[in-house]
């Protein structure tokens, strides 16, 4: 059914009853515009008059309209204007969402990635690579840096990471995991413009393997050791405590931060790590020192739960504060290259050589630190000078005891 056109008394403008539908004690009006454009006529609907439009707005919107063909500047038709209007809206709500999405935590952004990115990789990962790239994000990325806003990791932040998996003891390849799967998420990021710049290269935050891999050169002294333990105890007892159980067994820094009283036995004076970094349950033997240690812990009151515990009553995540603090103040790193710092590992790293250089057996000296091959033994043991210079001469010595001597020469 044709509509009638019913002139609104001003020109150019002009509107339509509604049949049925009332505004007030009067019928719905529909209010249009109509102008010249390059020419030509072009008659374009305003909206109803329960919608907010009238006489005198469909007159300042005609005129606004002319105005802008007059002078070649803004929209000069309505759906140009509408146009602008929209994508402008548009412009405001990308702005504002993006400016929210900055503020997201790694913790809340990694399903948005994982959800995006399996769609994106689908042809190029299994769903075992996921769960891998899960658990990577599981023990480290989200325990670290889950509650820091995506837009403010930077090289802090990667150096507190890359520290922690250091000082975890993670074999080079699964440190440069962990890193591939922030820098991942980061670059993930960048390409929806939620952070300002790409992630850092693999080899400007240490997570590439290079020649030697994870093998640091530093042992630490005993006068060393010494002022560290000695340092530390006057700074935080709970961080003397953690560093000394960790530098008397050369246990990996999960194995300790994780080991509970159930799992502690004073009596048969031996602990056992569970679930360690090879998969295995290990028991190693507690020394004097260690027994001493545990049972003045026990004696505190602490018999449940986790054996070490932070300031925060919580089970260490990362490196204690104090340790690092103390390594500094003790100016152990300055002028030392990247492998020759202490850092938490160095504390198994300077233990395993300590046993190695003792005489002890590579099997002993596998187990005691817990490496399924006898590989990382060896390692340790190998080109030991002063352990092979005594054992050859052990040789020599009961060889050419006065008793057992053979004049060669002189037959």
């Amino acid at each position: 059914m044709a509509v009638k056109w019913i002139s609104a008394g001003e020109k150019g403008i002009r509107y339509y009853e509604h049949p049925t539908r009332k505004h007030g004690v009067a019928r719905d009006r529909y209010f249009a515009i109509r102008y010249k454009v390059e020419g030509k006529t072009k008659e374009e609907g305003l909206g109803w008059w329960s919608e907010g439009w009238n006489l005198d707005r469909a007159i300042a919107e005609r005129s606004k309209l002319k105005e802008s063909h007059r002078t070649g500047q803004g929209p000069a038709t309505l759906q140009e204007q509408r146009t602008l209007a929209a994508k402008t809206k548009a412009e405001a709500e990308r702005k504002q969402q993006l400016e929210a999405s900055q503020n997201v935590t790694l913790a809340e952004y990694w399903p948005v990635y994982l959800t995006s990115s399996k769609l994106i990789k689908a042809d190029r990962k299994n769903e075992r690579s996921w769960q891998v790239d899960q658990g990577l994000f599981d023990n480290w990325l989200k325990p670290l840096l889950g509650n820091v806003s995506i837009k403010a990791i930077g090289v802090d932040e990667w150096d507190r990471l890359m520290g922690t998996l250091v000082d975890a003891g993670l074999a080079p390849r699964t440190r440069q995991y962990v890193a591939l799967v922030l820098r991942q998420v980061l670059a993930f990021a960048y390409s929806r413009k939620l952070v300002a710049f790409p992630p850092p290269q693999a080899r400007d935050v240490g997570a590439t393997l290079g020649r030697g891999g994870n093998r640091r050169t530093r042992i630490l002294s005993m006068d060393e050791l010494t002022k560290i333990l000695e340092t530390l105890a006057s700074r935080d007892q709970l961080a003397y405590r953690f560093t000394l159980f960790t530098a008397l067994t050369g246990c990996r820094f999960s194995e300790a931060a994780s080991l509970e009283w159930k799992d502690v036995d004073l009596g048969q004076g031996e602990v056992i790590f569970r679930r360690t970094k090879n998969g295995d349950d290990r028991t190693i033997p507690l020394s004097r020192a260690l027994l001493e240690l545990l049972s003045n812990l026990r004696n505190l009151g602490h018999v449940t739960g986790h054996v070490f515990l932070s300031g925060t009553g919580r089970p260490y995540t990362t490196t204690p504060q104090p340790f690092r603090d103390t390594v500094e103040a003790l100016g152990l790193n300055e002028g030392r290259s990247k492998r020759d710092r202490v850092v938490f590992h160095t504390l198994r790293h300077s233990a395993a050589t300590r046993l190695a250089k003792s005489g002890t057996s590579l099997p002993d000296l596998q187990k005691l630190c817990g490496w399924k091959s006898p590989h990382m033994a060896l390692r340790y043991a190998k080109g030991v000078d002063e352990t092979m210079r005594k054992a050859i001469n052990g040789l020599g010595d009961e060889l050419l005891k006065p008793s057992n001597v053979v004049d060669l020469f002189n037959k």
